[in-house]
């Protein structure tokens, strides 16, 4: 089931200067940075009032953010949504016939992409959080 919006994610350049900008500019609160190896990209979240931003840089030309950016600009990458069980979500949304992609997880949570083309060309993110 989904229980509401995570996150909204954001491509960028510059991490550093980008978590500057979103705490001079809007108050923002940076809770974490984190490099992600595997998927060649570093993420910095931050808090603004009750909601949070996923600010990717890709740490590899050939990553994917890297890509993204090169294609359509820095900007919003995806929208998270979170769910309470993300393995009856897959199941659900495969049944349906939906192109599912970078299924991956960690310690503190599960998530996989539904792609843009059955998603009115929104990238969605669906995470478990543990």
């Amino acid at each position: 089931m989904i229980m509401n919006i995570d996150h909204i994610g954001i491509a960028v350049k510059n991490i550093d200067e980008a978590v500057k900008f979103f705490e001079e500019t809007y108050g923002a609160e940076l809770l974490w940075k984190k490099i992600f190896e595997g998927q060649k990209l570093e993420s910095a979240f931050i808090k603004l009032g009750e909601s949070q931003f996923e600010l990717s840089m890709s740490t590899d030309q050939d990553g994917v953010i890297a890509k993204f950016i090169d294609q359509k600009g820095e900007g919003m990458h995806h929208i998270s949504l979170r769910v309470d069980d993300i393995k009856s979500t897959i199941k659900r949304l495969e049944g349906m016939g939906m192109k599912l992609m970078g299924e991956a997880s960690t310690d503190e949570f599960s998530v996989v992409f539904v792609h843009p083309k059955d998603n009115f060309g929104i990238l969605i993110e669906i995470i478990e959080r543990k």
